[in-house]
Parts: structure tokens; sequence; C-alpha cells
């Protein structure tokens, strides 16, 4: 039940980093943020990068099932973005790396348990 709980709450935390990146990305986008930081070139870049770092979080969740190293690369990068972008906040680090952790975590398990499932299945036809 404990992994059920914590597979819930990672995969709520990788939704709220990619919400959270997502608006982020369009407010620093469309100046309602007020970021002076150095014009807009500067502007739109960092914008870009941090309205992509949600869903590029999320594609590595989604990945993790079939290729678990390539989600927990996603993962890592998608949190990483998000955690330099907002490092001037407590909260934007602290969540990015509580979704790089959990992912590289998950990674490992299921990692794990499709080489176990491998050896079984060769197993089973020998």
């Amino acid at each position: 039940m404990n992994a059920s709980v914590g597979q819930k709450s990672f995969v709520g935390g990788t939704m709220l980093l990619a919400v959270l990146g997502m608006v982020g990305g369009l407010l620093i986008i469309l100046g309602i943020d007020q970021l002076d930081v150095g014009g807009d070139v500067a502007k739109y870049s960092i914008g870009t990068t941090v309205f992509l770092a949600g869903p590029l979080a999320l594609a590595g969740l989604w990945a993790s099932k079939r290729r678990p190293s390539l989600g927990a690369a996603c993962q890592v990068g998608g949190a990483a973005i998000f955690g330099v972008c907002f490092s001037w906040t407590i909260v934007g680090p602290i969540l990015a790396l509580l979704v790089a952790v959990f992912g590289v975590r998950r990674a490992r398990r299921l990692s794990k348990e499709q080489g176990l499932k491998a050896r079984l299945e060769m197993g089973g036809h020998a």
C-alpha cells in the first residue's frame, strides 16, 4: 500500500511541476510577472524554456513504463530546468529535487521489475 501512496504523490508532484512550469512560462512570455531579464529575446527564451520543462517531465513519466532510463532522464531534465529557472523561490528547487529523486527511484524499480520479468520468461521457455 505504501508504494501506491508514493506513486500517487510522485505522479501528483510531476503534474504539479508541469502545471507550474507551463503557467510560469506563459506569465513570463506575456510579461505579467514583471520579470526584467534584459529584453524581449531573453524574456521569450526563458519563458519558452520554463514552459517546456513541465511537458518534458510528464513525457518522462509516460516513457518510463517502457524505457525507465529515458523516462528518468526526461524527468530529471524537466525538474532541473524548472528548479534552475525558479531558483529564487524556495518551493521550486525543492519540488524539482523531489521529482528528480523519485523519478530516478521509480526508474530503478521499473528496471528491476522488467529484468525480473524477462528472466522469468526466459526461464519458463528453457
